[in-house]
């Protein structure tokens, strides 16, 4: 996740509930937000899979399931979703621009 205030691509008044780190004590260490949606990454099946979906029963706008077969291009996408042209962080963002008006 990118933290909320990081440069890169954000959604404008657009906060994720904090995720909370522990220390090996088990105490809160921090709590992070985002200021863009949150991405869940697991190895499985030979392949790294990689989801966002906030939508419920979904998929919403910018919501996506995707395979890949290497590390390189699971880290590329993620880069390019937080920090450069993105097709799914577009439609997103365009969502939530357009929503308020």
């Amino acid at each position: 996740m990118k933290k909320t205030g990081i440069s890169g691509n954000s959604i404008p008044n657009y906060k994720t509930i904090p995720v909370v780190t522990m220390d090996k004590n088990g105490e809160t260490k921090s709590e992070i937000t985002s200021d863009c949606p949150t991405m869940m990454l697991w190895f499985e099946k030979n392949q790294y899979q990689l989801v966002c979906w906030d939508w419920v029963p979904g998929p919403g706008p910018g919501d996506f399931e995707l395979n890949f077969k290497d590390e390189n291009s699971v880290v590329d996408f993620i880069e390019s979703y937080y920090f450069g042209k993105n097709e799914y962080f577009e439609k997103r963002l365009e969502y939530e621009l357009n929503k308020k008006q």
